[in-house]
């Protein structure tokens, strides 16, 4: 009774797209919203990671040699004396209430924050100067997201000249990434922090990259699209970009040529492959799909999405001992990734596994309590193993989280049969069959629940 509603969905294949974790603050907020509505009229969500914050974007940001670069422009001072009259401490307090006062006209200016927190970190005020220069990093972070997607969009429509604007102002922001994160870094250093030390400074080689190139900018924007190669050249970026831009709106066969001319150039680029894949999968050209993914997880293994799509492809393929392995090795890459969980759990339950199917579907569900199929399916393990009233405790969370599932009303239907509740059981079937006429079984089941309803009043 497993449905394969979602084994066929896209949530077989997809890395789910990763946007900034930000702050609950109205601009970041107005900043991440324009993102998401750029990005799917464009990029689409096209399969990442992402993920997880992570959920599995599976997307490594390129690295430059950066080391223990210091603050460009603006910088902690160490060694600094700190205020010690009363006249000293009244210029602080009114430099402090001048740049608060700025920043509640405009609580998305960076520099106005790395200034501020530069000032608390003078007096030693190394809480308040930790939220600051966060503040600056997640901000900046934003800022750099959305501009790097509308690069890409003016790129797409030719118009070369306002990406060049948007280049520069590209570097502003990055100069107050980089203070923020060198200046963190030394308040941890302050304080006797070491490993955020590291830790800053790594963050820094991430957000950061030295000798990149400014096109290096738009690949970093990897929480909106497919990561691309660290050291690929804008023609390469722009032009997996027009690809992504052509499968979203479903030019998959434009899309395939766009693909082909780019792999004539760059044969190792495994992105490439993998959209190229994608474009077989939509047309159903399976052979294509399965020669694309085996040949991008050939060029980059540690890649859990491409294993993932590969399982996807061997299944439909009927090849269930090679999905088996695919989706063995995808989970061995992400664990923590709740999709490969539940492709797992699929796959064993193909085999008529259920004890290990339901293990799966159960951590599925612990990393990503709203999976709603992975409720789904362990409801189908439940009601197989005749565990009625638990089949309908995830049943009825599936239907609460995707309200349109037609076989989460079927399922339910079924478990409340076997309970010989006829009257639930017709509301569910008939509410399947609304959602999906093509469910013979439940239309049939539904006129006997009918008729048994009927008889017991």
């Amino acid at each position: 009774m497993l449905v394969t509603l979602f084994v066929a969905g896209t949530v077989m294949v997809a890395v789910p797209v990763t946007y900034l974790a930000l702050k609950d603050y109205p601009p970041v907020r107005a900043l991440q919203s324009a993102l998401v509505q750029e990005t799917g009229k464009l990029l689409g969500k096209l399969p990442n990671h992402q993920t997880n914050g992570q959920a599995g974007s599976n997307l490594s940001a390129p690295l430059g040699a950066v080391g223990g670069v210091a603050a460009v422009g603006q910088g902690l001072q160490t060694g600094g004396q700190k205020p010690t009259t009363s006249e000293e401490m009244r210029i602080v307090d009114q430099a402090v209430a001048q740049l608060q006062s700025g920043l509640e006209k405009d609580p998305s200016n960076t520099t106005l924050h790395n200034r501020l927190g530069m000032i608390y970190a003078e007096i030693g005020e190394m809480p308040e100067a930790e939220a600051q220069f966060k503040q600056a990093i997640l901000l900046s972070r934003a800022k750099l997201s959305d501009l790097y997607t509308k690069i890409q969009v003016k790129r797409l429509e030719g118009d070369l000249a306002a990406a060049s604007s948007m280049m520069l102002n590209v570097s502003s922001i990055q100069l107050d990434l980089s203070s923020a994160h060198s200046n963190l870094a030394r308040v941890y250093e302050k304080l006797g922090d070491s490993q955020r030390v590291v830790k800053q400074l790594d963050e820094l080689n991430r957000d950061v990259v030295i000798g990149g190139g400014l096109a290096s900018g738009t690949i970093k924007a990897s929480d909106k699209a497919v990561a691309k190669p660290a050291k690929a050249s804008p023609e390469i970026v722009a032009g997996l970009a027009r690809a992504e831009a052509l499968m979203q709106v479903g030019r998959m066969l434009d899309a395939g040529r766009e693909l082909r001319t780019l792999l004539a150039v760059a044969p190792d680029l495994a992105e490439a492959h993998e959209l190229l894949g994608k474009t077989g999968m939509a047309t159903n050209n399976f052979f294509l799909a399965r020669r694309e993914f085996e040949e991008a997880a050939r060029l980059e293994p540690t890649k859990a999405s491409y294993f993932s799509s590969l399982g996807f492809i061997y299944d439909r393929s009927g090849k269930k001992a090679k999905a088996m392995e695919a989706y063995q090795q995808a989970y061995k890459l992400e664990p923590k990734n709740a999709v490969n969980a539940f492709n797992l759990g699929n796959a064993y339950a193909a085999n008529n596994q259920n004890s290990q199917a339901t293990n799966y579907f159960k951590q599925a569900i612990e990393l990503n309590p709203n999976l709603a199929s992975a409720h789904n399916n362990l409801a189908s393990m439940y009601s197989m193993a005749g565990n009625y009233e638990a089949a309908i405790k995830q049943f009825e969370q599936a239907i609460y989280l995707a309200p349109q599932m037609a076989s989460a009303h079927y399922g339910l239907g079924l478990a409340m049969y076997n309970l010989k509740d006829y009257a639930g059981a017709a509301m569910s079937f008939k509410q399947a069959c609304l959602l999906n006429p093509n469910l013979i079984d439940a239309q049939a089941k539904l006129q006997v629940c009918q008729r048994k309803a009927t008889r017991s009043i």
